[in-house]
């Protein structure tokens, strides 16, 4: 009974199998029935973000001047079932092997274990399992293409890469998906309560509202943006130019008011989308930056490249809003490097909510099994945090960078407050 009154202090102290263990930290309890000294709860640390919203008038200007510029990453599209990049690769891992031919292949001729193989496929695919999450993004993505070169024998190795590409965007939430769960918006009237949502809303809410922006780059392959853009917030299709890894073989001469998206490293419409090719929808990109060689190519192409010089110009001319990006994004990374150093500040959201988990979690572990107090846990817990706040800011400071924390359910209404 000592044991359960524990359970009920702390949600993340688990009975299974008549063994106590907790959540967070993984340990196995059962040996000290006091349970988890600390009752962990993820303490709520709004407070340690900058207060300091002199950025947001920065930023209003930079869009009153034209010359403000929103950079989306793969973040943007989770809400409507778009991999990050590791559940990607695990996801194109499965398609991979669909492609090979199991009965040639001699090192497998039991049924059983064909069988198996072709299960652990399924699960890739649907993303029950994911695989090679400890190694460098792009290193994985070089993965792929290498076992497609294995298999492909005469079909050309982009073709197949974006044929698997095409399957995983095609998954993604449709605009009518959308409207059919959310029956009680309606988008002639609720834009604003549809861009408070989740963050694709958001950003594609950030490209067409009055004071927004009119400029974006992704590294987004999908077209997700476009889609609400048109479907949602009832923008016309012929203000929208999107450039597919190339300048968009449509001019915007004569537009009032048009947005133009930069798909960096390539693009790959809705199928549906590419019957009748637009200008909102052009055909999928010749070439996918997606592999470590091609992203090494591109770096070495010089700065005339297309992909090198569009990122270079806004990079050099705007106030840039980076959004849905992991700091430790490969490709973030070679922008870092190779912008110019007075270039005009930049302001990078991210999210802080694992950062507080994964603090929480090692002074919890720190003190496992102590008779340390939750309020000594909580008071250590938010001074690291404040410690590694101070030390990330400095950080990007050296870059002309501004970081901006936010939780992640907090991005929606963030980005609104930008341009309000």
């Amino acid at each position: 009974m000592e044991v359960e009154s524990k359970l009920i202090r702390c949600p993340f102290i688990q009975f299974r199998e008549g063994k106590l263990r907790c959540a967070l930290t993984d340990e196995n309890l059962v040996e000290d029935n006091r349970g988890c000294p600390s009752c962990v709860y993820i303490p709520k640390v709004k407070f340690l973000i900058d207060k300091d919203e002199n950025y947001k008038n920065e930023i209003r200007q930079a869009l009153n001047d034209d010359h403000a510029t929103l950079v989306l990453g793969a973040g943007i599209s989770t809400p409507m079932k778009m991999p990050m990049w590791k559940s990607l690769i695990s996801k194109l891992a499965g398609y991979v092997q669909q492609y090979s031919d199991y009965t040639n292949r001699d090192e497998i001729i039991d049924q059983d274990i064909r069988l198996l193989y072709i299960d652990l496929e399924q699960k890739l695919v649907s993303g029950e399992l994911e695989i090679f999450n400890e190694v460098n993004a792009l290193e994985s993505g070089q993965y792929i293409e290498q076992a497609l070169r294995r298999i492909a024998q005469d079909k050309p190795i982009q073709a197949l890469l974006k044929e698997s590409l095409s399957i995983i965007i095609e998954q993604s939430t449709t605009p009518d998906q959308w409207k059919k769960d959310h029956p009680q918006f309606n988008p002639q009237k609720d834009q604003e309560d549809i861009a408070m949502h989740n963050s694709l809303c958001a950003s594609a809410y950030l490209l067409c509202a009055k004071n927004g922006f009119r400029h974006a780059l992704t590294y987004n392959f999908d077209t997700l943006v476009q889609e609400f853009l048109i479907e949602i917030f009832g923008v016309d299709a012929n203000r929208i130019f999107t450039h597919p890894g190339e300048w968009s073989t449509y001019s915007n001469k004569g537009i009032k008011d048009p947005i133009d998206i930069f798909h960096v490293h390539g693009c790959i419409p809705r199928r549906e989308n590419q019957i009748c090719p637009s200008c909102p929808f052009p055909k999928e990109s010749n070439q996918i930056i997606f592999t470590e060689r091609s992203y090494y190519t591109t770096e070495q192409s010089g700065i005339y490249n297309w992909q090198n010089s569009i990122q270079s110009y806004y990079l050099n001319r705007d106030n840039c809003v980076f959004v849905g990006f992991s700091a430790e994004d490969y490709n973030f990374r070679r922008i870092l490097r190779q912008i110019e150093k007075n270039h005009p500040i930049h302001y990078l959201i991210l999210t802080i909510d694992n950062m507080v988990k994964d603090t929480w979690l090692a002074v919890c572990r720190s003190h496992l099994f102590s008779n340390t107090g939750i309020e000594q846990v909580y008071k250590e817990t938010l001074q690291l945090l404040k410690i590694q706040l101070d030390m990330k800011r400095d950080y990007w400071n050296e870059y002309n960078f501004k970081p901006i924390w936010v939780t992640k359910n907090d991005i929606p209404e963030f980005l609104l407050s930008l341009i309000s």
